[in-house]
């Protein structure tokens, strides 16, 4: 591998920790997401990819808009996307738009409920004064 060229590797083990496979991915990983039959990867400054995790065969890709990061994936196996500070991108797992919300507030967490449900905090920092 060329030092100068940035990549990413994916590795594949089995139950004993065999390497059954890998996938090389041009640019560096910065988060990664798994769903229940796909890994989404976000490599840094470029692009959303969405991995068959039996197969390791990259099924999508999504250009990156800057502001943009992953949040979560839902019961429904939908993605949730973060776009800038109070907006939720819901995608496909083929990274297919299928709808935008934008929330009162900046979103400030998000997780998971019992159920899988997306749930988000959102805040106003600065609507009260400090002192």
């Amino acid at each position: 591998m060329n030092n100068n060229i940035k990549q990413t590797k994916l590795y594949y083990f089995n139950n004993d920790l065999e390497k059954l496979s890998e996938i090389q991915i041009s640019g560096v990983s910065a988060e990664a997401v798994l769903g229940y039959k796909k890994l989404f990867i976000y490599i840094f400054q470029k692009e959303f990819i969405a991995i068959d995790i039996q197969t390791l065969q990259i099924t999508a890709k999504l250009k990156r808009i800057e502001g943009t990061y992953f949040g979560c994936i839902d019961a429904q196996e939908r993605i949730m996307m973060l776009k800038g500070s109070n907006t939720i991108e819901v995608y496909d797992f083929e990274l297919n738009l299928i709808s935008r919300h934008r929330l009162k507030g900046e979103i400030s967490e998000y997780y998971h409920n019992v159920k899988g449900n997306a749930c988000f905090l959102t805040s106003t920092r600065y609507a009260f004064k400090m002192g």
